[in-house]
């Protein structure tokens, strides 16, 4: 079998498994994975964390333009994108030249379920008690759609067996 396409871009809000299935498509297709935050702290030497709250989230916004960028050269790539990546720019026309775009779609119940225990871990959730956690999503949410729903794919991360749906549809026999 052949790869249809040699640079996958997962995109979603936190919490919706861009990690998690990076992995797993990678590692199904034979192809590398990268996560695109490890890949910025890797190259800073900071943390996201540390770079929020010493340089702002502007500054870090142009770090992850920059590192996207970077990462578009890469073939034979799975890469989890951060969840505002798209959001900032023109980041979602860069994405969509440079490859094909899944957009992992989950309901607000459940990335508040996934990211309760993880708040401490991302800056834009850190302050927020868990009952702001629900409303501070389902805006951000909301707000990031727009640009999500540009992806060329949408999965529904509740519905469907992602690994077999971007395997059938990246895959073909030769």
């Amino acid at each position: 079998m052949e790869i249809t396409e040699n640079r996958i871009f997962l995109l979603g809000f936190m919490g919706c498994g861009k990690s998690y299935w990076g992995t797993q498509i990678a590692n199904e297709l034979g192809l590398k994975w990268i996560d695109l935050d490890e890949y910025i702290e890797n190259k800073t030497s900071k943390t996201i964390k540390e770079i929020f709250e010493k340089e702002g989230e502007t500054a870090f916004r142009k770090i992850e333009k920059e590192a996207l960028e970077e990462m578009a050269l890469f073939n034979n790539v799975v890469i989890s994108l951060g969840g505002g990546t798209p959001c900032f720019f023109e980041n979602m026309e860069f994405i969509k030249r440079s490859g094909i775009s899944f957009y992992l779609k989950t309901d607000s119940k459940t990335l508040v379920h996934r990211l309760q225990s993880e708040k401490i871990k991302r800056p834009l959730l850190a302050q927020l008690s868990d009952a702001a956690l629900f409303n501070f999503i389902e805006n951000k949410v909301n707000k990031r759609s727009v640009f999500y729903e540009k992806a060329a794919f949408i999965i529904n991360t509740e519905q469907a067996d992602i690994l077999f749906f971007i395997k059938k549809l990246l895959l073909k026999k030769v």
